[in-house]
């Protein structure tokens, strides 16, 4: 999972062709307990969709991009296009209702 920040100078990966998003915030209780999952449930499921670029911002460190994105709740996960949030998913995600909110979000004959 690549970590998005504007310290990093990396904000541009945003405009990737298709991420999957993790919005969080560390003082964040849910959060903070959501996270191991995210990086596991990340790794497994490149495997199938190797196209699929897995980010986290943190909203604590990087309000600007949490604004810019117009979170209003964290954790969410975001599915984002070319740079535009094409859905938001709220978590607590598993493994399947994850891999279900990829498959919606994808193209069929997709490259992913």
């Amino acid at each position: 999972t690549i970590t998005i920040s504007k310290h990093k100078s990396n904000v541009n990966m945003l405009n990737s062709r298709r991420m999957l998003l993790l919005i969080f915030a560390e003082k964040c209780v849910h959060c903070r307990t959501f996270l191991p999952h995210w990086e596991s449930m990340s790794i497994k499921i490149s495997e199938t969709y190797p196209g699929l670029i897995f980010g986290k911002v943190n909203c604590n460190t990087d309000l600007e991009i949490c604004e810019f994105l117009k979170i209003n709740k964290v954790p969410s996960i975001l599915f984002l296009e070319e740079g535009l949030v094409k859905d938001i998913l709220q978590v607590h995600a598993d493994h399947k209702s994850l891999v279900k909110f990829i498959e919606k979000n994808i193209t069929p004959n997709s490259d992913l």
